[in-house]
């Protein structure tokens, strides 16, 4: 029961004991409040979906690889699996005109409703929503993950991982989803706050404008948070509302000196982030995720960049909360594959839907400084037009919003410069390259979207004799210094080495440090890159 409750544990310690000691299917009674257009249930918020299928361990030469890796045995990332299957029923004691199943975790989705599929989507980073029609007295929802690995070049899970919710919504009405609201800072001190709703007219506020005469504004130092209630009417006349939370605040990039925040020079300091828990596994876990935050905040850190996926939305609400700057990733791979089974067996079908899906998700969280429309993409090489795909990401989130930079993080310098992807870009990302801050230097604002990348293990201290001396050594075996003496690859520099690169190139916008803390999986260590062997079970690169 302990490792079924990790699969979609997203509450308190306290609701993770109680879900381990029951034992029934729950019963969600969904009864919409007469006065609401839009009910949501967080259905497995408490409870949890009950896990019917379990997936199957992959053996090789004899041995369990979940075991010897020490990952969570929700899923071996290293082996093809079977998929699971969640199961959860409620009922429905009112009427309810049209109701929605909003699913988001990992893996390859299908929605079943009593029996009858109803829908799905291959990239499991990204919500979805199904339409729940033909509502009986007593419903069986069931949700299919189809988890092959290795679908990343780092342990993912997979699962429930993430809250599922009911949505029974009566008429017409809106979610927070379709409203975009864009702030802005007038001459007078004074902010100017615009609503748009999609396919609808704003009543509330009228025109679709608020001026706000003193407003408290949002940065990572002052995260001062707002809530608007917006009422649109449609083409037919029918009206809904929605209460929207928000930040005043404004960001620009410039090619002289980097990022202007609320109208003042402001210099990223940020980590690179793997949506991870270790031992935990997985699955979103809220003191987990604010105690990884506060650890990024007590290192003087403001900013977050989620690699290399687009993260779950607790996580925005909190860097909302606790005031950091997000560089909102969005994938690792387009069409050239860096495993088996990753997404690029359906970008071409789906890459659009995923991109405005996220964007809608996202853009009304202040915290969100950039769009990043990958990571070291393998069609920024210069052998593939990865510039044409680079501009039709661009174009599709600036339909859905204008108020941020799109940016990428990049490693093939030379042909992503040819090829048309930096000239698509807002904000060029660096990885690592450090030589390249100088080339860029005039030509478009820079930061350094991941850097330094050095391996350590804390309170490790190895030292061999040298002359008469004990001398501070990288590693020994499977130890790697907590001096993080030396990078792992030229490319990378040290921390030391980064941070002086920062402050000898006054017009980058700041850099984001690979990476916050070790992740499962991805045990690059000894020097060489995908060295994976055991007994090593998770990343040397935490910080």
């Amino acid at each position: 029961q302990y490792k079924q409750a990790i699969n979609c544990y997203t509450g308190s310690f306290d609701t993770l004991i109680s879900f381990c000691q029951t034992a029934e299917i729950p019963i969600v009674n969904i009864i919409p409040d007469p006065e609401d257009t839009t009910f949501t249930k967080t259905i497995n918020d408490t409870l949890g979906f009950v896990k019917v299928i379990d997936s199957l361990f992959g053996k090789r030469n004899g041995f369990n690889i979940a075991e010897i890796a020490g990952m969570p045995d929700d899923i071996d990332w290293r082996e093809e699996v079977r998929a699971s299957a969640f199961a959860r029923t409620f009922r429905v004691e009112k009427p309810v005109r049209r109701a929605t199943l909003h699913v988001t975790g990992l893996g390859f989705y299908e929605a079943s409703l009593n029996g009858r599929r109803i829908g799905g989507r291959p990239n499991g980073f990204v919500p979805f929503e199904v339409p729940l029609a033909d509502l009986r007295e007593t419903n069986l929802i069931e949700v299919a993950c189809d988890p092959r690995t290795p679908n990343a070049r780092w342990y993912t899970g997979a699962g429930l991982v993430r809250n599922v919710r009911l949505l029974a919504r009566r008429g017409y009405s809106i979610v927070p989803e379709d409203v975009a609201v864009v702030t802005s800072l007038e001459p007078d001190g004074s902010a100017r706050v615009r609503v748009s709703v999609e396919n609808a007219h704003v009543v509330q506020p009228p025109a679709g404008e608020l001026v706000v005469a003193e407003p408290k504004l949002w940065s990572p130092e002052t995260p001062n948070l707002h809530k608007l209630d917006v009422v649109a009417e449609n083409a037919a006349g029918e009206r809904a509302a929605v209460t929207v939370r928000y930040g005043i605040r404004t960001i620009r990039f410039t090619k002289e000196d980097g990022l202007h925040l609320n109208g003042r020079r402001y210099q990223v300091k940020g980590f690179c982030m793997h949506e991870n828990y270790g031992a935990l596994g997985a699955a979103v876990c809220l003191p987990a995720l604010r105690r990884q935050l506060m650890l990024a905040k007590e290192m003087g850190a403001n900013a977050i960049r989620t690699v290399h996926n687009p993260f779950a939305p607790e996580f925005f609400d909190l860097c909302d909360e606790l005031g950091l700057l997000v560089m909102d990733e969005m994938y690792d791979e387009w069409r050239l594959p860096k495993t088996k089974y990753g997404n690029h067996r359906f970008f071409d079908e789906w890459w659009q839907r995923d991109v405005q899906a996220i964007v809608r998700r996202d853009r009304n969280h202040p915290c969100v400084l950039l769009w990043s429309i990958g990571n070291e993409i393998l069609e920024d090489n210069k052998w593939t037009d990865g510039g044409a795909q680079a501009r039709a990401m661009v174009a599709t989130i600036k339909e859905l919003d204008v108020s941020r930079p799109v940016t990428a993080g990049i490693c093939y310098m030379d042909s992503a410069y040819t090829n048309g992807v930096m000239e698509a870009l807002d904000v060029i990302g660096l990885n690592y390259f450090k030589e390249w801050f100088v080339k860029l230097r005039g030509y478009k604002p820079v930061l350094g979207s991941e850097t330094a990348a050095s391996l350590s293990l804390r309170g490790c201290y190895p030292y061999d004799e040298k002359d008469g001396r004990m001398v501070p050594v990288q590693r020994r075996g499977h130890l790697e210094s907590s001096y993080a003496l030396t990078p792992p690859f030229v490319t990378a520099g040290t921390q030391e080495e980064t941070l002086m690169v920062q402050r000898d190139n006054p017009w980058s916008a700041g850099e984001f440090t690979w990476c916050l803390l070790d992740y499962a999986g991805e045990p690059v260590h000894g020097g060489i890159p995908m060295n994976c062997s055991w007994p090593a079970r998770s990343s040397y690169w935490g910080v």
